[in-house]
């Protein structure tokens, strides 16, 4: 879904807000997550018409972050701790 959003913003350059249901339906995530990362200001927000709306832009970076957090996560369960060897 967000490879399909990066295409309409990028490429047909079209401005995109989502609500809160479709951002938490976009990243699997509950509205409790999605506040906990608007709270840290990686999801700005802003109210129309007395619905708070989000900037597609905001949401692809949010979720390009959860998700390298996640590869990095597995590349540390993965990492080894290698001793220097000794060369004498």
């Amino acid at each position: 879904m967000l490879n399909i959003l990066t295409y309409i913003y990028t490429v047909k350059e079209v401005s995109l807000t989502l609500t809160l249901q479709e951002i938490c339906e976009v990243l699997h995530m509950t509205p409790e997550e999605v506040e906990i990362q608007r709270q840290k200001g990686y999801i700005r927000f802003t109210t129309q018409k007395g619905m708070t709306v989000y900037e597609i832009t905001d949401l692809l970076r949010l979720e390009n972050m959860l998700e390298m957090g996640s590869i990095y996560r597995k590349i540390d369960k993965k990492v080894m701790n290698l001793e220097p060897l000794n060369n004498e």
